[in-house]
C-alpha cells in the first residue's frame, strides 16, 4: 500500500468524526436552543400524552434552554368529552434528559405555578379527572419489556386551588356529620415542597412544607411538613410536624414488616405490622378543628404519649394529658374487637378538676362539688368502651386527696348503656374525712 494511503486514512477519519461532531452539535443546538426546536418538542409531547391516554393536553407555548430548564405556559387537561379539570398557568421544570437513555425518569425540579383543579364526582362515584389519565389502549404485558423506571424528583406548587363538587350521594361519615363535606369544598392558596426519591432499596418522601386554606370551613393549615422512608423491612415516619390555627401536633413513628419499599402505600402490610409511634406533643385547640369535625367532643388539651404493639393489642406509655386544670400521667394497655375496644389504665397521683370532671361528664350530678376545685387522684383499673356505640363501663382501685377534705380510698364503678343515664357505684373507705367540707355542711364536721 503507498505511503501516502496510509498517511490519508487516520486524517480521512479525523475528517469524519470532526463532521459527525459538528452535525451533533448543530443538532444539539437547533433541538434545545431554537423556536422551531422547541416547538418541536412541545408538538411531541402532546402527541405522546394523547397518544397514551384518554384525555388530552394543551400546551401554550414552551421556552427556556431545553438542556437545562424547561418553562411551559397556558398548560390545559382535558377529560375525553372535552371538559378542561385542570389548568396550570405556568410551569418550570429540569429534566435529566440523560437518563432517558436508561428508560429512567428523573427531574431534578419542577414547580407549578397557580394550578386549578376541578374535580366533579358523577352519580357512579367515580372522579372525572381519573378519565384524563385512564391508558388509551391496554399493553398486552411483554417480559422482555423494559419498563420505565422513575428514581427522584423535587416537587414544588405555588398557589395553587382545587375545588370539588358531586352528584353522588355524600359518604357516610360526611352524613353523619363525623367529617366536612369534602365533595363539595375549595381548597386555596395551596403551596408544596416536597422531593422524592424512589431509588432501590428505598423510597423517600420529603415534605419540606405543605400549607392551604379551605376558605368555607375558615379552616387553615399553617405548615406541614415530615419525611417519610420506606426500606424491605420498615417503614418510618421522621419528624412529622403540623400547625393549624393555634394547634400544633409533632410526632415520629415506625413500622416493621416485608416488602414496604416494593409496595410503600399497600395498606394491608401496615394492618398486622408491629409498630410505634411517639406523639412527642399534641396542643389542640378546639375551635380549629370543628368545623372540620362538627360531631367531634374535641376540646383544648396537650397530650403526649407512646403507643406501641401489634394489632390487637397495644401498649401505652409515657401518657402525659393537660385539658383545663386538670394534670395527669400514667401508662395503659387497650386490645380492640370489631366494635369495642377493652383498656386498663394506671394514674398515679394527679391532679383533677372537679369542673372539668363536671364537663366530660354533664349528667353525673357533680355541681354540688365544684367547691372542692381540686382533687389529687390515684387509680388503677380497667374498662371497656364502644366504637360504634356510646357503651362505657370501667372498674378500678381509686385513691382521692384534698387538703380541706381528707383522703378517701376504696373501688369505683362506672357503666353507660344506650341512651340510659350514667350509673355509678363507690366502696369508699377512710380514717380522715371532712364530710362537712365535702358536702357544705358544717353539722357534719
Amino acid at each position: 500500500m503507498p505511503f501516502r494511503h496510509i498517511y490519508r486514512a487516520p486524517f480521512r477519519l479525523f475528517r469524519l468524526i470532526f463532521f459527525l461532531a459538528t452535525v451533533c452539535l448543530l443538532l444539539y443546538w437547533g433541538l434545545t436552543r431554537t423556536r422551531v426546536g422547541r416547538e418541536a418538542l412541545r408538538e411531541q409531547l402532546i402527541q405522546v400524552f394523547n397518544q397514551e391516554f384518554k384525555g388530552s393536553i394543551e400546551i401554550g407555548k414552551l421556552q427556556g434552554n431545553l438542556l437545562n430548564e424547561l418553562f411551559a405556559t397556558r398548560i390545559v387537561l382535558k377529560t375525553p368529552t372535552g371538559k378542561v379539570v385542570a389548568t396550570i398557568d405556568s410551569l418550570v421544570a429540569s429534566p435529566d434528559w440523560w437518563s432517558m437513555l436508561e428508560q429512567t425518569i428523573s427531574i431534578r425540579q419542577v414547580t407549578l405555578f397557580r394550578p386549578n383543579i376541578t374535580m366533579h364526582q358523577h352519580h357512579s362515584g367515580i372522579w372525572d379527572i381519573l378519565s384524563v389519565f385512564e391508558p388509551r389502549n391496554k399493553r398486552t404485558p411483554n417480559p422482555n419489556r423494559i419498563p420505565w423506571n422513575f428514581t427522584s424528583a423535587e416537587i414544588n406548587l405555588r398557589q395553587g386551588i382545587i375545588q370539588t363538587s358531586s352528584d353522588a350521594s355524600p359518604p357516610r361519615i360526611v352524613q353523619e356529620g363525623q367529617i366536612f363535606d369534602f365533595t363539595h369544598t375549595k381548597i386555596s392558596d395551596l403551596n408544596l415542597s416536597a422531593s422524592l426519591d424512589w431509588r432501590k432499596p428505598y423510597k423517600l418522601i420529603d415534605l419540606t412544607g405543605l400549607s392551604f386554606q379551605l376558605p368555607k370551613q375558615g379552616f387553615t393549615l399553617r405548615k406541614a411538613e415530615g419525611q417519610l422512608l420506606f426500606d424491605e423491612n420498615q417503614a418510618i415516619l421522621n419528624h412529622f410536624f403540623l400547625q393549624a390555627g393555634g394547634s400544633s401536633i409533632r410526632l415520629r413513628a415506625s413500622a416493621r414488616g416485608n416488602s414496604f419499599a416494593a409496595k410503600p402505600f399497600n395498606l394491608a402490610l401496615f394492618k398486622n405490622a408491629p409498630f410505634q409511634i411517639n406523639l412527642q406533643q399534641a396542643d389542640i385547640r378546639a375551635n380549629d378543628w370543628k368545623t372540620l369535625f362538627p360531631k367531634s367532643p374535641l376540646q383544648d388539651l396537650t397530650i403526649a404519649l407512646k403507643i406501641r404493639g401489634q394489632n390487637p393489642s397495644y401498649t401505652l406509655e409515657n401518657i402525659a394529658f393537660r385539658q383545663g386544670e386538670t394534670i395527669f400521667s400514667g401508662r395503659g394497655e387497650a386490645t380492640t374487637y370489631r366494635d369495642s375496644v377493652s383498656f386498663r389504665l394506671g394514674i398515679m397521683d394527679n391532679l383533677l378538676s372537679v369542673p372539668d370532671l363536671e364537663r366530660w361528664l354533664p349528667n353525673a350530678g357533680l355541681a354540688s362539688f365544684r367547691h372542692l376545685r381540686k382533687v389529687n387522684i390515684s387509680l388503677e383499673g380497667g374498662g371497656q368502651m364502644g366504637l360504634t356505640n356510646p357503651d362505657f363501663s370501667f372498674k378500678s382501685n381509686l385513691r382521692i386527696r384534698h387538703p380541706q377534705t381528707g383522703e378517701i380510698n376504696g373501688f369505683a364503678h362506672l357503666r353507660k348503656s344506650g341512651n340510659s343515664p350514667l350509673f355509678y357505684k363507690l366502696d369508699l373507705n377512710t380514717n380522715r374525712l371532712n364530710l362537712g367540707f365535702a358536702l357544705q355542711n358544717p353539722q357534719l364536721t
